[in-house]
């Protein structure tokens, strides 16, 4: 039995816009998914699939709950001590953890950039049309002209793809000191 449509239309009836609707579909399948090896023993599975959308709809609200920002005049944010650089002292290097290593900011940056040409096209284009549009997915399936279930799936490849060429390059700099 194909869960998805129904899971999808189940969402879609409770979720503001079509795009969170796919997005908590994919979470739903997901959960779904981590629990395939007892997935033979549940009698009704349209039933527990529906279950486990409404826990997935109910968890995304609950976070969109405590997200709740304060107007920037708000006498909270006086209370908060700044971050920023004063002026004659040395800052605190912006450290990023990569495959356990901590790396700085600036040499994450650089290396993105130098593995940057390297990728493959398609991973560039679904990488660029996914975060330039602030996550949409309907924007990098234009680009990349494949239907909407797809980019999740060229996404998921293309970070790791990413991510194991900043690691590769970052292992040979560090070979080069």
């Amino acid at each position: 039995m194909a869960l998805r449509p129904k899971v999808l239309a189940f969402l879609r009836r409770r979720c503001r816009d079509e795009h969170q609707a796919e997005d908590l579909t994919q979470e739903t399948l997901l959960r779904a998914a981590r629990q395939g090896a007892h997935f033979h023993r549940i009698e009704r599975p349209l039933s527990w699939a529906l279950q486990v959308a409404a826990n997935v709809h109910l968890d995304h609200a609950r976070k969109d709950s405590w997200q709740h920002l304060s107007p920037p005049d708000h006498p909270a944010f006086l209370l908060i001590p700044g971050t920023e650089v004063v002026p004659g002292e040395v800052s605190e290097p912006d450290l990023y953890r990569v495959d356990g290593e901590e790396v700085e900011g600036e040499d994450l940056s650089l290396a993105v950039r130098e593995v940057w040409p390297q990728l493959l096209e398609r991973d560039r284009v679904v990488l660029s049309a996914f975060y330039a549009e602030g996550g949409c997915t309907a924007s990098a399936a234009a680009a990349c002209g494949v239907h909407r279930d797809l980019v999740k799936v060229r996404l998921f490849r293309a970070r790791r793809r990413l991510h194991a060429a900043i690691v590769e390059h970052l292992g040979s700099r560090a070979l080069a000191r």
